[in-house]
């Protein structure tokens, strides 16, 4: 018996055995299996809870580029700034430390208390300080505090250009623009860093992420010409109470864009406290009908067709002409007008005739050929186009309202760059505002704007459309306030009533005025046009509103420039008088009353008694009654004609002479 139970337990040691053995070897295998996972599958997961105990990521602002203008001033910038952090796990005397900060950073310490006990890993105490405060924080090497240097967006020139440059948002996002539109390239990709810290939580690195290289952007822009056409156009701005207005000078030889300015102004460094309307840049995002500045083009057109000279002879109708059920008029009648004098006066008659001689189509097809209602493509965003319906579908009074400028609508690059051609001898060449674009590490960037420069009319039509653009600025034309002395000036003035959409009306009292041209005439270098919405006191008529802005602009430009001048300034006004010598009248010294309140007889178009007054003077008063003025002489104005206290309403021309002091 005793061996059959020896075996017996053997058997049963062995099995025992056997399943201890399968145990271990199935528990082998299980950490076998749990080691390749945590070793091999699971290996990226251990390595990001590691490294979340001894890194973390802060989203700071990447550095832009900077904005220069022609000659490499600096229009936007980067500053270097200090931004203070927190991690409040690892802050362990908080209550000193609140105090600490608050002293530093001039803050409230309740405030800085709260975000101290925050459950949040980080927690920012106060951003885009001063980066020398940022270094002494940093200096005191505090467990848990975090010192991380980032960029604040600076405008050095505060309103200078401010809706041309746009503005950059308190994380560096681009909201307007040249900062918006050329985004991509002012922008560099980083928007992470990265801090590690101990096991104690101290911060012990920063290391920048890999980001691409930001670019710097050079515009056309000259920012002394700039500040020149803003001052020019605020004054006028705020005497004749506008809604908005703006004003363009272009390089009538390149394209080049040279000041882009704007009203009411906007500065981007606090672009917060500003409503969107100060934010509107209306040289690139308004369309509007240009009114009689728009004749120009219908006279070049016609001109180029060889089917008009300057000389032809135009009877006007005496002020009113029927069109089918419809009549158009004109602001004062007259009879027969050479082409020249229709510009000269700005007559609706006058244009419509010589547009029926040349026909819908040639129009039309001269008016895309200068690009009339197509996108300028200068690179920034929100261009608005405008519309010129196809001729096709013209009736023959739309035909007519367009040849004098309603019925179609354009903004200010398409304008100043069609009349640009017409200065320079005849080429378009598209406007430009960019110069070139560099990136940080010195490369340059092609930019160009895609559109060819192409010869759009001779040298001769561009010769005859300046001298009938210059008769505009001279005695008998409607700009005369425009005149620039020693240069000589060309252009033409608009007064267009605004359409209303809503009750698709012409409104009564609501105008867009203007004034378009270039000088010097012999010459032309500079082309500035100013444009003004809803003026609302001191006139309306865009020789009395924007016709002084251009001559201002000009002023100062050309001699800016170093442009010499091509006439003698004391040839004063009336470079076209007449030949004949006049005579020397003497007239009773009389004084100036230059504060004389002039409103109410512009209101009745009652013309007062302006005997003693300069030319310019005189010119400044007559001017709101929107009439030719005729001169003659020099000195003083010693007699006039009509006589003081006529109804301007019933005359055509106001006539004055000159003489000296007795």
């Amino acid at each position: 018996m005793a061996p059959h139970n020896d075996e017996s337990r053997q058997d049963e040691m062995h099995q025992r055995m056997g399943w201890i053995a399968v145990f271990f070897a199935v528990f082998f295998v299980v950490v076998l299996i749990r080691a390749y996972q945590l070793q091999i599958v699971g290996n990226s997961k251990l390595n990001q809870l590691a490294e979340k105990q001894y890194k973390t990521r802060v989203v700071v602002n990447p550095r832009r580029g900077t904005i220069y203008d022609r000659h490499g001033d600096v229009l936007a910038q980067d500053v270097q700034v200090s931004s203070i952090g927190v991690h409040p796990k690892w802050i362990t005397d908080k209550e000193s430390l609140a105090t600490l900060l608050a002293d530093k950073l001039k803050m409230d310490r309740t405030e800085i208390i709260k975000k101290l006990n925050s459950d949040s890993k980080f927690e920012w105490i106060k951003r885009r300080v001063d980066y020398s405060i940022g270094h002494e924080i940093e200096k005191l090497k505090v467990h848990g505090v975090q010192v991380l240097s980032e960029y604040r967006r600076f405008y050095p020139n505060k309103n200078l250009a401010g809706q041309l440059l746009g503005a950059v948002g308190y994380e560096s996002q681009a909201l307007g623009g040249v900062e918006l539109s050329f985004n991509k390239y002012l922008m560099s990709a980083s928007v992470k860093e990265q801090a590690q810290r101990d096991a104690r939580g101290k911060l012990f690195s920063v290391n920048e992420e890999t980001r691409e290289p930001f670019h710097d952007v050079y515009l056309s822009i000259d920012k002394n010409i700039q500040s020149v056409a803003e001052e020019a156009l605020a004054e006028n701005a705020i005497k004749h109470k506008v809604k908005s207005g703006f004003a363009l000078v272009v390089d009538v030889e390149n394209g080049d864009i040279l000041a882009m300015a704007n009203w009411p102004e906007f500065n981007p460094n606090i672009y917060w406290k500003y409503p969107q309307e100060n934010w509107k840049n209306h040289a690139l995002l308004n369309t509007f009908e240009p009114g009689s500045t728009f004749k120009t083009f219908l006279m070049a057109a016609a001109l180029e067709s060889g089917k008009i000279s300057p000389s032809t002879k135009i009877f006007c109708e005496n002020g009113s002409m029927a069109i089918g059920k419809n009549v158009i008029n004109d602001s004062h009648p007259h009879g027969t007008l050479s082409a020249k004098e229709v510009l000269q006066v700005s007559s609706n008659i006058g244009v419509t005739k010589i547009a029926q001689k040349i026909g819908k189509q040639y129009f039309y097809d001269f008016l895309k050929d200068l690009h009339i209602a197509d996108k300028m493509n200068i690179g920034l965003g929100g261009e608005s186009a405008g519309v010129l319906r196809n001729y096709k579908t013209w009736k023959e009074i739309e035909f007519s309202n367009i040849a004098f400028g309603q019925g179609v609508s354009v903004n200010a690059l398409q304008m100043a760059s069609a009349y640009a051609s017409l200065a320079n001898g005849g080429t378009y060449n598209p406007l430009n505002l960019v110069k070139t674009i560099v990136s940080e590490d010195g490369d340059e960037v092609p930019y160009k704007n895609t559109r060819e420069s192409k010869k759009v009319l001779t040298e001769e039509t561009s010769k005859e459309i300046t001298d009938m653009l210059f008769s505009v600025t001279q005695p008998g034309g409607t700009a005369l306030l425009a005149h620039v002395p020693g240069y000589l000036s060309a252009g033409k003035t608009g007064t267009a009533q605004k359409y209303d959409p809503e009750t698709k009306t012409y409104a009564s009292h609501d105008y867009v005025s203007s004034f378009i041209g270039f000088s010097p005439v012999k010459d032309p270098k500079v082309l500035v046009y100013v444009v003004y919405d809803t003026p609302r006191a001191n006139g309306y008529y865009g020789g009395t509103v924007a016709g002084p802005v251009f001559k201002k602009i000009e002023e100062k430009v050309l001699a800016y420039m170093g442009v010499e001048p091509t006439e003698d300034i004391k040839t004063a006004l009336a470079q076209n008088q007449t030949s004949k010598k006049p005579k020397k009248i003497e007239a009773p010294e009389k004084k100036e009353p230059l504060n004389r309140d002039w409103s109410e007889y512009h209101k009745k178009k009652i013309l007062p008694d302006i005997t003693g007054l300069s030319v310019r003077k005189a010119v400044e008063v007559l001017a709101p009654f929107g009439m030719p003025i005729q001169v003659n002489g020099s000195g003083i104005v010693i007699r006039q004609f009509p006589k003081p206290g006529a109804d301007l309403s019933k005359e055509t021309t106001v006539k004055i002479e000159l003489g000296k002091k007795s």
